[in-house]
């Protein structure tokens, strides 16, 4: 293979592991926020390029070209504050691809790590496109040189052969063969030529952006090979355990990785469907849990188990996430004893349910919390358990019984001032209302909505309420401390029929100038405003008589509603969508949508609207006035619950 991707005849002095380990572990940003020059209307079409699917790769790199800095700037922070996680693994191989085409080589080490392995393929085929498309055009010239007679004419192209008794007549193997080529060939260019929206075909008619693609360099080849030597070995491990290989083979095949390139020195051979020589940890394993589906005698599991364990005690603890796939396994109690005091602590605390009511797995947790505490709240610092997954394990362990609930309440008031600390400049420059979604359609999904919702209110000061059929205000308007909002989340229940405009209506009314709107809702709206405002309608009017440069955030939770949708659109709304899974929502990555909403509502908003309805002596105060602390809110004596 040759072009983009092949390995250069000559040799390359390759830093050594240590080191490309050391770079890559570094934190991405030397900075600690965005810089003031990105709040400006340009980063809101960067924000369109980021966080929406369309975008294709040539707009990315016509964004690079234009904006390379303050491309590179916001990319830095999404990273840094997480908002990556949740893009999808489409944008993140343009993101790659197009760093890498501006010869952006830095950004591109420092970007690999926050990506899977098919986000790299992707970019891998991205970047390849060309290069394919000249090759299946060469192989197509070939065979019409030697056998001009496959060559089509422009009626050949729309019927086919017939014979005297009418059947198709079968093509010849050259024929057959070309067909398939120019198919491929078709399939390419129509990717490459990609003309979605106005960004992209103006891409591809950009000069710049085409000698861009000519020009770009040939050695990503040892990006990547840095970018694997850096990866975990428990990563490698379980991915040799519990993953599908095929991926992993398209990208050695592709970037010829070799052994050296892994930190586990057998992982290719693996890879490619040969058993390594000698006793190594991943054949143990297989052993252990290809025997786990053919005996069912307790004695031989729980001495398999404990054999492995004892061989390989370090690498065991951290395959939980496999081990939990076998119920043989996690049925047995001195199995799961076992695993409470030897995986990682943060793994016991996501996993809870596995472990409830097995032996003295919640004494063993509530000792391990309490053993170290300093230590626990460092490891707990770079987990995956964030603030929102915080929230709700300390919900579920409550309700739940267990002994340690308010063990975690230190380490969510820890992450919760994380947070905080890192949205400060955002809060700061930005009048935010947040309006959670309590009528009865948001029974499976309340728990997650009022979780986001007061995640939202704490981190960007915004103000807090609810809606069923009509407003109804939080116990908490501004909700900064841990309490507060576990109060508001375990607190709000679902009734009644659906009225959106509800919680916007004292905000029009009063004449309240905020500068973003953050709705959680399932879009089920079937109420309106004094009989007549629909929220869309109400929206408009905010646009028209408060502050036309207020923007809306919807927090969708499930599909949405499609009528709902489409009286936004109707009005012609500039609003922006983050998705939140109905059923089984990822608590993890609610901290990862702030940064979301964080880069939509930053920039010029309502602050000359804000400042010109204080100089005309406009209310300044809360459109939702907030309740006292341990005061019920009016309508509480009425039979139902108002927070």
């Amino acid at each position: 293979m040759t072009g983009l991707l092949m390995r250069p005849r000559r040799k390359w002095n390759l830093s050594n592991a240590s080191q490309t380990q050391q770079t890559l572990n570094i934190k991405l940003f030397s900075f600690s926020t965005m810089t003031p020059e990105m709040n400006n209307d340009n980063d809101n079409d960067l924000s369109e390029v980021f966080f929406q699917a369309k975008p294709c790769l040539r707009t990315h790199i016509q964004a690079l070209v234009r904006q390379g800095e303050k491309y590179q700037t916001m990319l830095r922070y999404m990273c840094k504050s997480g908002t990556i996680g949740p893009c999808s693994s489409a944008i993140k191989a343009r993101i790659l691809a197009a760093l890498h085409v501006c010869n952006e080589h830095k950004a591109v080490v420092e970007f690999l790590p926050f990506c899977e392995i098919p986000d790299v393929n992707k970019a891998l085929h991205l970047l390849d496109r060309p290069r394919k498309i000249r090759q299946l055009e060469a192989k197509i010239k070939t065979i019409e040189e030697k056998h001009p007679h496959v060559v089509k004419s422009e009626e050949e192209e729309t019927t086919k052969k017939v014979d005297a008794d009418g059947k198709v007549v079968k093509k010849r193997k050259k024929r057959r063969k070309i067909d398939g080529l120019r198919q491929a060939k078709q399939q390419l260019v129509s990717e490459v030529s990609c003309s979605g929206t106005t960004a992209c075909r103006e891409a591809h008619d950009s000069a710049a952006v085409e000698e861009t693609m000519k020009a770009r360099n040939v050695c990503f080849w040892r990006k990547i090979q840095a970018w694997t030597k850096a990866m975990p070995q428990d990563y490698l491990e379980f991915v040799l355990l519990g993953m599908p290989l095929e991926p992993w083979k398209e990208l050695a095949d592709v970037v010829h990785l070799r052994p050296s390139d892994f930190v586990v020195p057998y992982f290719l051979e693996y890879v490619y469907g040969k058993k390594p020589e000698g006793r190594n940890f991943v054949t143990q394993m297989k052993d252990l849990l290809d025997g786990l589906d053919s005996t069912t005698d307790e004695t031989a599991v729980l001495e398999k188990y404990f054999g492995v364990a004892g061989e390989f005690p370090t690498q065991l603890a951290l395959q939980y996430a496999l081990l939990r796939r076998y119920p043989i396994l996690v049925s047995k109690t001195k199995v799961m004893e076992d695993l409470a005091s030897r995986i990682p602590l943060d793994t016991v605390i996501w996993w809870y349910e596995e472990f409830h009511g097995k032996g003295h797995c919640d004494d063993i947790i509530k000792e391990r919390l309490g053993e170290k505490p300093e230590a626990v709240m460092k490891h707990f610092q770079k987990s995956k358990v964030t603030f929102g997954k915080l929230i709700e394990r300390i919900m579920t362990c409550r309700r739940l019984g267990a002994s340690f609930a308010e063990d975690l309440l230190p380490l969510a008031t820890a992450r919760l001032e994380e947070l905080k600390a890192t949205w400060a400049d955002a809060s700061s420059s930005t009048r935010m209302a947040v309006f959670g979604d309590a009528s009865g359609s948001m029974e499976t999904a309340i728990e997650a909505a009022t979780i986001f919702a007061s995640m939202v209110s704490a981190c960007f000061d915004g103000e807090l309420s609810f809606f069923d059929y009509t407003v109804m205000p939080s116990p908490h308007l501004r909700p900064s401390r841990l309490e507060q909002a576990l109060e508001v989340c375990t607190t709000v229940k679902v009734r009644g029929a659906t009225c959106n405009a509800a919680a916007l209506w004292p905000y029009y009314e009063q004449k309240k100038v905020m500068d973003t709107f953050v709705m959680v809702t399932d879009e089920g709206e079937n109420q309106s405003v004094h009989g007549k405002y629909r929220f869309a309608d109400l929206f408009a009017m905010y646009l028209k008589d408060v502050n036309p440069k207020a923007k809306l955030v919807i927090a969708r939770v499930g599909r949405g509603d499609r009528y709902f949708q489409n009286t936004l659109e109707n009005h012609g709304f500039d609003y922006t969508v983050v998705h939140l899974d109905e059923n089984r929502p990822d608590h993890a990555k609610f901290d990862a949508l702030l940064g979301q909403l964080s880069v939509v509502s930053t920039g010029e908003t309502g602050g000359e609207a804000r400042e010109a309805m204080e100089e005309s002596g406009g209310e300044t105060k809360s459109a939702v006035e907030e309740e006292p602390n341990n005061v019920s809110a009016p309508g509480a004596a009425d039979g139902f619950v108002v927070v």
